[in-house]
């Protein structure tokens, strides 16, 4: 006899196994705010009921042992096959497994599933269940736990200067995405337009993704395999970041930017994160997000691209809003300003890669030149602006996408390795930037080795 509280228990197990394989996916959303963590909580509770109420649809017309059957052995074989997930969530393996691979572990599983199903005792079954669910959950939430026991406490790297230095040079620091170091002619152009003094360099970038360069630029540590995995945290190995418990040592700091949840350090005077402002609704985010469990290429409307430039141009005029609001402008100190500008698209659809990554540059240009008059007409000659970027323009990434894949020639000077670094004040003569200097460091030194 079929028990109820069976078929609750074995669905229980199956919804946490395919937590497993969303995890990754639900701490990223989590992280970079793709939605209100309070309406990403409700989605999938809202999923998880919709799948209760369809195995009770078979439970009670057709036959309550076949349903409890099936749940207990897709619950078992996703926990087998889970292997995969487990193994990239430890770096063991990345994403890419042959395909005889997968078909083995599925065969395998599936061998396995139907014989732990068929010819387990109830009691055995019971126990199975649970341990499923319990495993499944402890894997969906260790990232989090990983970073309350191991994140340690950090500071922003923008030292503090004594109370008595109030005089001390204003500094702007551009953080620029996906700029390489041949395409920042324009930005030096305008730059020496301005009639300041310029020191400029190339850097390697610190990673291959802004993911992965800005824990870096952050901490100096290495985070080249890193991912989300808290609300305010990035992991990499036994490497974390957790800008929650980050600290600014300067209160007079603002910081405006994306991605990355910049305003969960402590200590800021001011900070906006824009959000992306995700075009589809967390429903059918999620349903994505499940359909490419068993359907990796996914379906026709779960691409993203047809919306990546309104997503965009509304965190780039947010973030233009919230610089225009920052108390630095009127107080002085430090700003760090992160945007997406020249990372494509462009303004519309329809474009090349090249033509929308010659026009962002153009606009990025237009953009420090604005800052850099807005800079010289609130501070005179007491300011140093500081331009970089994370990583440059990556065509590997771009040229895969549907909107460049048939239109991804690109100019020789836009396939740089490496990323610019440039320093420009009013009047001072500015040391000479060598191979190996850090953005922050020169920053500091600069501020600290100042005359005023």
């Amino acid at each position: 006899m079929v028990k109820k509280h069976d078929l609750m228990r074995a669905t229980i197990s199956l919804i946490a196994v395919i937590f497993v394989y969303c995890s990754d996916t639900l701490w990223s959303a989590a992280y970079h705010h793709l939605f209100p963590l309070s309406e990403l909580v409700g989605v999938l509770f809202l999923y998880a009921a919709a799948l209760s109420g369809f195995v009770f649809i078979p439970y009670h017309f057709i036959s309550r042992k076949i349903t409890l059957w099936s749940i207990d052995f897709l619950a078992i074989l996703l926990s087998i096959t889970s292997i995969f997930v487990i193994l990239r969530r430890l770096q063991i393996i990345d994403a890419g497994v042959p395909l005889i691979v997968k078909i083995f572990l599925v065969v395998f599983g599936g061998g396995i599933s139907g014989y732990l199903t068929v010819f387990s005792s109830d009691a055995n079954l019971k126990k199975i269940r649970n341990m499923l669910t319990a495993s499944a959950l402890l894997f969906v939430f260790s990232p989090p736990l990983l970073v309350a026991l191991t994140a340690e406490r950090t500071e922003f790297p923008i030292s503090a200067l004594p109370s008595t230095s109030v005089a001390k040079p204003n500094v702007a620091i551009i953080l620029l995405d996906e700029l390489g170091q041949e395409a920042a002619d324009p930005i030096l152009k305008v730059l020496a337009e301005q009639r300041l003094s310029i020191s400029s360099g190339a850097m390697k970038p610190l990673g291959e993704n802004t993911v992965n360069v800005i824990p870096a630029l952050l901490t100096g540590r290495d985070f080249s395999k890193a991912h989300p995995c808290s609300l305010s945290a990035v992991c990499s190995g036994n490497t974390v970041l957790d800008f929650a418990r980050m600290k600014s040592p300067d209160a007079r700091v603002d910081i405006v930017g994306f991605y990355h949840p910049y305003c969960e350090i402590s200590g800021l005077r001011y900070c906006h994160m824009a959000d992306p402002h995700a075009m589809k609704s967390s429903a059918t985010w999620l349903s994505c997000v499940l359909i490419r469990m068993v359907y990796p290429a996914g379906l026709s409307y779960c691409n993203e691209q047809p919306f990546v430039v309104a997503q965009v141009n509304s965190a780039r005029s947010e973030i233009y809003h919230a610089l225009d609001n920052a108390p630095f402008w009127k107080e002085g100190g430090t700003l760090y300003f992160h945007i997406p500008l020249p990372h494509p698209p462009g303004k519309t659809n329809g474009n090349t890669l090249d033509e929308d990554y010659s026009n962002n540059i153009q606009d990025a240009a237009i953009l420090v030149n604005s800052l850099t008059a807005r800079l010289k007409s609130n501070f005179g000659n007491n300011f140093l602006l500081v331009v970089t970027s994370d990583h440059p323009l990556r065509p590997k990434l771009w040229c895969k996408l549907p909107n460049y894949a048939h239109n991804c020639e690109l100019r020789e000077q836009f396939q740089s390795k490496r990323v610019p670094l440039i320093m420009a004040s009013p009047v001072d003569q500015l040391p000479p930037i060598t191979e190996g200097d850090q953005l922050f460091q020169l920053v500091n030194s600069y501020r600290s080795n100042s005359p005023r």
